[in-house]
């Protein structure tokens, strides 16, 4: 006897997670983007906010018309892309500590 009323799609009662499809940049944006990313890797942290905000700002101008919570997504991916295409800080070795039970003991390379 089949029931009404139920799906034969659930997975064990389970919930599907819903997965955010990725956001397209325009290659404007990208560019704009590729402009700011020396800036960008070599700032403190401190000064990221302040020039996140002036990328965003000129990156706005080539993407397509945003309401407010795409805008907000945007910035997002934008931030997303900066710390994806930066490249990684090299590590100065001599600055290398170990976290031990005696507390830090700094790593020596000869």
């Amino acid at each position: 006897m089949e029931r009404t009323g139920h799906s034969t799609n659930t997975t064990s009662g389970r919930h599907r997670v819903h997965q955010p499809q990725s956001q397209k940049l325009m290659d404007k944006e990208i560019l704009e983007l590729n402009n700011y990313l020396p800036e960008w890797t070599a700032a403190k942290r401190s000064e990221k906010q302040a020039i996140f905000t002036a990328i965003a700002r000129a990156a706005r101008l080539f993407a397509p018309k945003l309401d407010q919570k795409q805008w907000k997504k945007t910035k997002q991916v934008y931030k997303t892309w900066l710390f994806t295409y930066s490249p990684s800080p090299s590590i100065n070795i001599k600055n290398i500590y170990i976290i031990g039970i005696h507390g830090p003991t700094r790593l020596h390379r000869k």
